[in-house]
């Protein structure tokens, strides 16, 4: 009876495991196919600098000249805003030095961050818990940060888990 036992939740276990890497592969998927979408948003903020010298203050300071309107950020979830900062203090106060004890960055005068909570989508409590998609301009990512920690960069985007 103890084998038998043994043998259910050794196998109970690895079909856990199995499951939650099936699961968050196909929420890995939703976000790449996300991030490709909102890549224009990026192309703007990026244009934007080069005709001006830094990047805007907000978002909105790109329409109508650089984009006919914000996209909307990926995901359907009550918080589903995007936010934003510009500007080497804003940044480190923010994305790094408020949310890690690690060292602070040496950051560039002209660096931002964008980033949108999302659903943690692949456990069993879907919807319930928000991680954190994020893009910096400056391409570093704390190894905690936005409540969560780190748990794969995506093309060029962090994906923090709650």
């Amino acid at each position: 009876m103890i084998a038998l036992t043994v043998v259910v939740f050794a196998i109970l276990g690895v079909g856990a495991r199995v499951y939650y890497a099936w699961l968050w592969q196909r929420h890995r998927e939703a976000i790449s196919h996300a991030i490709t979408e909102v890549q224009p948003l990026l192309s703007a903020l990026e244009a934007y600098r080069a005709d001006h010298g830094s990047y805007p203050s907000a978002l909105d300071d790109l329409v109508p000249d650089y984009l006919p309107a914000i996209p909307e950020p990926p995901f359907d979830f009550p918080v589903d805003e995007w936010q934003y900062v510009s500007g080497r203090e804003e940044v480190r106060d923010w994305a790094w030095e408020a949310a890690t004890n690690e060292a602070p960055l040496e950051l560039p005068e002209q660096v931002y961050s964008l980033w949108v909570w999302v659903p943690s989508g692949y456990i069993p409590l879907s919807g319930m818990f928000s991680d954190a998609l994020v893009y910096h301009s400056h391409g570093e990512y704390a190894r905690f940060a936005y409540g969560g920690v780190l748990m794969e960069r995506i093309d060029g985007w962090a994906y923090y888990h709650e």
